[in-house]
């Protein structure tokens, strides 16, 4: 309709303010002009050059976030989109734990301490809600509402993880929760208690085996690798090695690099390298 992006939009709208008052203005004094001639003539089809104000168009992460500040959900997409090739390989869709047999998911498991764990399950989420309550006990609980695009799901988190994460809990934050889901046939809802919770980089940092660069013969020149080595080097230090993906001419070589490379996988990092490289993170097999 307007044809421009909503960046120069919102950019615009104290210019298209004043532009409506002056318009008034010229209306209240009685004041003719050239659209009201062509209305005499019967051209109704009235039409200006808009000059919108120009601006960078919006990440996707910033319209997104617009679309849910203003109309209280997403329209466009949803943020969560973005990570989804990451995230299948360490998290099970929440539709997927709703669509499992209710009996695979009893009110009630006897685990012993050796095979608990291993029935937890991990989902991600964007945190839509969150409110605090007072358990029976007097300590502090928090029940979030996660989102991840195919369903939604209310997570209990007690004071014991509450005191280790509660600078993660924020809303409209992406987080990765491992506990265990039951199902209570008196609510007839699904339960799940958080026993773990991370943000996506420490998600990346426990489960990705490399990180994979692609390199082309044509692009690598000593600019191109001083900027490199510049852009991953404040990230050193972590435990993900690096795999240099080589072509040249249809021939492929991998070399990885020695530890003194290792990084920690970070978003901003992986960002940074995204705009003049082609990675991605690679995760080991789920079992």
């Amino acid at each position: 309709v307007f044809e421009t992006d909503r960046a120069s939009l919102i950019a615009s709208i104290n210019l298209a303010l004043k532009n409506a008052e002056q318009f008034h203005l010229t209306k209240t004094r009685g004041q003719r002009d050239l659209w009201e001639c062509h209305e005499e003539s019967g051209d109704i089809n009235r039409t200006a050059k808009i000059n919108y104000v120009t601006k960078n168009v919006w990440s996707d992460e910033e319209r997104l976030a617009g679309e849910k500040s203003v109309l209280g959900w997403y329209i466009s997409g949803h943020p969560i989109t973005k990570y989804e090739p990451e995230l299948k390989h360490f998290t099970t869709a929440i539709h997927q734990l709703k669509t499992e047999p209710r009996a695979h998911y009893p009110a009630k498991k006897k685990y012993t301490d050796k095979t608990k764990r291993d029935n937890w399950v991990t989902i991600a989420g964007y945190v839509i809600a969150m409110r605090s309550v007072q358990t029976k006990s007097g300590k502090r609980a928090i029940f979030l509402t996660l989102d991840d695009h195919t369903a939604q799901i209310d997570v209990a988190v007690f004071s014991d993880v509450h005191e280790e994460v509660r600078d993660l809990l924020i809303k409209d934050h992406l987080l990765i929760v491992t506990g265990e889901v039951s199902f209570d046939e008196y609510t007839e809802q699904y339960k799940f208690i958080a026993k773990e919770i991370q943000h996506l980089d420490q998600a990346r940092e426990k489960h990705a085996k490399y990180l994979r660069v692609k390199l082309n013969q044509p692009q690598i020149d000593t600019n191109f690798l001083a900027s490199l080595k510049q852009t991953i080097t404040p990230f050193c230090g972590g435990s993900c090695p690096i795999i240099i993906d080589y072509w040249h001419e249809g021939i492929n070589a991998q070399l990885q690099l020695g530890d003194e490379w290792r990084l920690t996988l970070t978003q901003e990092l992986l960002s940074m390298l995204s705009d003049f490289l082609e990675v991605s993170v690679e995760y080991t097999a789920r079992v």
